[in-house]
């Protein structure tokens, strides 16, 4: 009978959300054995390094291929027991190549979607969320990055950040994953500092269950802006292999 004192971090799901430019996919590339599946070709952080990838892009959304291209490519990946972690980067874009496909395959181009959009976004939310769980369930590590979208909460007047996506499912979005980061990034005398933000606040909606896990096994727990890095990262959670 399985018993949740022996689980392991050796099954995480990540979102790491934020600006172009601020360290998302060079965060992703320290994980072990990725597969990039790029939706913006923005590789160039990570250019020089042995790292697989695809660049997936649409030439032209009235006729769109890039969902199909990379499904192909994501059940072949799926298979091989060479890669540990899955990174889809940004799934801000992928999600619009799924809403193009729904679109395309439904006849719709360039008409009035009025109350069949949601539909559409109903089945994109399902969609995203199966290619998350399915990942997950191949891979150690799944690794999503996902663009900013800012908010004013109606109750208290306040801008809220949320993972940007179609179909606005991105608080249920955050709900997928057990870890959520927000990057963060700071102008110093010595040049730019990278950094993930690790705990929620009023404005951003982080979380980590890795945080809790360490909690419970005696340590401090992970700082709030943490060191944006794969082994930095496990130095908390496994502090005895540091």
């Amino acid at each position: 009978m399985a018993n949740l004192k022996d689980w392991k971090a050796d099954q995480t799901k990540f979102l790491v959300i934020g600006e172009s430019g601020t360290g998302k996919t060079r965060f992703s590339g320290t994980f072990p054995k990725p597969f990039l599946f790029s939706f913006d070709g923005g590789i160039d952080t990570l250019g020089g390094l042995d790292i697989d990838y695809e660049v997936f892009i649409e030439s032209d959304r009235t006729k769109p291929t890039a969902y199909r291209s990379f499904l192909t490519k994501f059940e072949q990946v799926g298979k091989d027991p060479t890669y540990q972690t899955i990174i889809l980067d940004n799934i801000t874009n992928l999600s619009k190549f799924i809403m193009d496909e729904l679109i395309y395959v439904n006849n719709l181009v360039d008409k009035n979607l009025g109350q069949q959009s949601w539909d559409m976004y109903r089945i994109l939310k399902g969609k995203m969320g199966d290619l998350i769980t399915k990942s997950v369930t191949q891979q150690r590590y799944i690794v999503c990055t996902a663009l900013p979208e800012w908010e004013t909460d109606k109750n208290s007047g306040e801008m809220k950040v949320f993972p940007s996506t179609e179909g606005r499912f991105r608080q249920e979005l955050c709900a997928w994953f057990g870890e959520v980061y927000y990057t963060h990034v700071e102008k110093t005398k010595d040049g730019l500092v990278y950094r993930l933000k690790t705990k929620a606040d009023g404005k951003y909606t982080a979380k980590s269950r890795l945080d809790e896990v360490i909690r419970r096994s005696g340590g401090k727990g992970l700082p709030e802006l943490l060191e944006p890095s794969y082994d930095v990262l496990m130095s908390y959670v496994n502090p005895s292999k540091k």
